[in-house]
C-alpha cells in the first residue's frame, strides 16, 4: 500500500509540474488540455486510494469479527484444570495469543496479571499435599469472585501460579485491582482438618501495548512478578 501510494504521489507531482509549466507558457489551449489531464489523474488516484482503503477496512472488520468468534469458541471449548476447575495452561496460551491480536486490531486495552502464592512449599510441607490442594482450590474460588466478568480469563498457570487476562482494562485501575486481590487473599482463613491456613501472594502486572506479542507481554508480567517477590512478597509490581 505504501509503495502504491508513493508511486501515485509521484504521478500527481509530475502532472502538477507539467500543469505549472503550461501556466507559465501562457498558452490557454495547452493550459486547458493539461488541466483536464491533471484533474483526471488526481481523480483516478483518489478513487483508487479510497477503494483500497475501503477494502482494507472491510478486511480489518472481518478479521476482528473472526478473532472475536475465535475467542468465544475458545472460552467455550477450553480444557479445565482438574483441581481448581479453572482454565489450564494450554487454554491460557491459546486465549492470550488471540486476545493480543484482537486488542491490536480493535484498540481495546488489555492487561495480564500473574499471581504466585508465597512460600507455598512450606504449606505443602506443613499440611501435606491435600492441604495444599485445599489452598489452591480456595484461591481459585477467590479469584473467580474478585473478577466475575465473563470477559476476564482466569487460569491456573502451573503449580501455585495463576494468570488473569483482563479485557478492556483501564491502566489507572490496575494497581487498585491488584491491591484488592492482595487484601482478599491475605484475609483468607482456610479451614483444613480443624486447622487454620493463611496465605499471601505476589502479583506482577503488565498492560498490553501495540508492540506486544503473547511472549513479550507474558515476559514483562513475569518479570514484574519476580520483582514483587524480590521486594519482599505479599505485594505487587506493575511493569513499565
Amino acid at each position: 500500500a505504501i509503495t502504491d501510494d508513493n508511486a501515485k504521489d509521484e504521478l500527481v507531482t509530475r502532472e502538477m509540474a507539467t500543469l505549472s509549466a503550461a501556466v507559465e507558457g501562457n498558452s490557454l489551449d495547452e493550459i486547458r488540455t493539461q488541466l483536464a489531464r491533471t484533474v483526471d489523474v488526481v481523480s483516478q488516484v483518489v478513487r483508487d486510494r479510497q477503494a483500497r482503503y475501503e477494502a482494507q477496512l472491510q478486511l480489518m472488520g472481518e478479521r476482528v469479527h473472526g478473532l472475536r468468534a475465535d475467542l468465544v469458541a475458545l472460552r467455550e471449548q477450553v480444557s479445565q484444570d482438574a483441581l481448581t476447575r479453572l482454565h489450564n495452561r494450554g487454554a491460557f496460551d491459546d486465549v492470550l495469543a488471540k486476545q493480543i491480536d484482537f486488542s491490536f486490531l480493535s484498540g481495546e486495552p488489555m492487561a495480564l496479571m500473574m499471581f504466585d502464592l508465597d512460600h507455598f512449599k512450606q504449606i505443602n510441607d506443613t499440611y501435606g499435599h491435600p492441604g495444599g490442594d485445599v489452598v489452591l482450590q480456595t484461591i481459585a474460588d477467590t479469584l473467580i469472585k474478585l473478577f466475575p466478568r465473563r470477559s476476564d480469563f482466569i487460569a491456573r498457570y502451573g503449580g501455585e501460579e495463576f494468570a488473569l487476562i483482563l479485557v478492556d482494562a483501564d491502566s489507572d485501575n490496575l494497581a487498585a485491582l491488584g491491591e484488592r486481590a492482595l487484601a482478599a487473599i491475605r484475609a483468607l482463613d482456610i479451614d483444613y482438618l480443624d486447622q487454620s491456613i493463611t496465605v499471601t501472594c505476589s502479583i506482577g502486572i503488565a498492560s498490553g501495548t501495540l508492540h506486544d506479542s503473547a511472549e513479550t507481554l507474558l515476559r514483562r508480567a513475569d518479570q514484574a512478578l519476580y520483582q514483587a517477590k524480590q521486594n519482599g512478597r505479599d505485594r505487587l509490581v506493575i511493569a513499565e
